[in-house]
């Protein structure tokens, strides 16, 4: 579908620090017309290796790694973006983000 997969194992024992929204790197992205998703690993954490795969609207690649951080939680800070949807850091979460997408844009399930 364009965009490697993001999967992971999950728990891996010991405690579960919030990420870092400053320490990530971005493993894969996709793009559409009014969708963003990313699959980021936040370093430091340790659930699913802290990868997190995220859903954003209205905003593409270059300008979200533009604001101060890339927060994985729901906030409703004016001028920050941030995730409108999360999905499991595995091939099923990535296949859920963009059936998601998808229907949203109003395109047929399974296109």
């Amino acid at each position: 579908m364009g965009m490697p997969t993001c999967g992971s194992s999950g728990f891996t024992g010991g405690s579960l620090p919030n990420p870092d929204p400053t320490k990530y790197t971005i493993i894969n992205s996709h793009r559409t017309s009014d969708y963003l998703i990313i699959c980021a690993e936040y370093h430091g954490c340790t659930n699913y290796n802290g990868r997190k795969i995220m859903v954003y609207k209205g905003i593409d690649l270059e300008d979200l790694t533009k604001q101060n951080g890339i927060d994985p939680h729901f906030s409703e800070k004016e001028n920050y973006h941030s995730p409108i949807a999360r999905f499991e850091p595995t091939l099923e979460g990535l296949d859920l983000a963009m059936l998601m997408i998808r229907t949203k844009e109003g395109e047929s399930i399974g296109q």
